[in-house]
């Protein structure tokens, strides 16, 4: 997801192209990031230190990770501790999609890192190290205002369910509190009991269609009553996990029937979170209620 998220902000920026975002996730997935780069990423070494040294031992693109190791600890830049350390990180996503910026030259990990300091983010302070981390728990409280704390788990739950079990490669953009909301199409579903929530998966236009291609790693087009039935798994799985992490607290709730709607509609419900999400370019929307309130017309 943190490779999703970054490149996307690096396209706003026009520091990248979309083409260039689609083989830099092709390239990514192939990847290992080096040792001189996580070292760099870490602060233990100086750009131009791993430079002396892959310079020494580079051969065209091939680059030897245990002569550069061996190096480094040689010339007392790093210490063999340091040098195990860095090596259970090589497949860190963040440092991944870095070495793949570096090989196509386009920008080294201090350029990448000073073009994230200004990320836009809610009111929220914007934490770096949360975002590198790829970790759901962690970057998806970054999206949320501040005044959206009691979301907090159920917004996780519903990320990490969609990451794991729908695509990874989906993505938030924004999220914001709002009162009212309108949808071509979508699917919600209500719990009561001691706690009451719903949860909707909505769309502006035909993007439930890419949705369900991404959960059911077959192509679908247009919106029919089909695809909405696809899409209502998607949501009542994402109520049944939240509905299970609230259990464990001893909150027992029933969850209503999924109910899909495939005619433009106006939601209402007082500070419902709309979280923005994307799935292959395209938009749709994860709504999360905390009240009993919602009304849909």
């Amino acid at each position: 997801m943190v490779a999703q998220i970054i490149g996307n902000y690096l396209v706003e920026r026009g520091i990248l192209t979309r083409g260039q975002m689609i083989v830099l996730h092709k390239e990514r997935q192939k990847l290992r990031a080096k040792l001189g780069l996580i070292a760099i990423s870490e602060g233990y070494m100086m750009p131009d230190e791993v430079k002396e040294i892959y310079d020494e031992i580079t051969s065209g693109d091939i680059t030897s990770d245990r002569d550069f190791a061996e190096m480094a600890v040689e010339r007392a830049y790093l210490t063999s501790g340091q040098v195990r350390m860095l090596s259970h990180k090589q497949s860190d996503n963040y440092l991944c999609f870095a070495q793949a910026l570096e090989k196509q030259n386009i920008m080294d990990i201090t350029a990448l890192n000073e073009a994230l300091s200004d990320f836009p983010l809610t009111e929220n302070e914007f934490k770096l190290d949360d975002l590198k981390s790829d970790d759901v728990n962690r970057i998806v409280p970054l999206f949320l205002p501040k005044e959206a704390d009691e979301y907090v788990n159920a917004a996780c739950s519903a990320m990490r369910f969609i990451n794991q079990k729908v695509d990874a490669n989906i993505y938030p953009v924004k999220a914001y509190l709002a009162d009212e909301f309108s949808a071509a199409n979508g699917v919600f579903q209500f719990a009561k009991g001691e706690k009451e929530y719903a949860y909707a998966i909505v769309a502006k236009n035909q993007e439930m269609a890419t949705l369900a291609t991404c959960y059911m790693r077959e192509r679908y087009d247009g919106i029919n009553e089909e695809i909405l039935d696809i899409v209502s798994e998607v949501v009542n799985k994402i109520s049944c996990l939240y509905a299970a992490e609230l259990s464990q607290d001893g909150v027992l709730v029933d969850l209503m029937p999924p109910q899909p709607y495939l005619e433009m509609k106006e939601i209402k419900s007082k500070g419902m979170l709309v979280f923005e999400l994307i799935a292959k370019y395209e938009t749709f929307y994860l709504l999360i209620c905390m009240a009993d309130d919602v009304e849909i017309h």
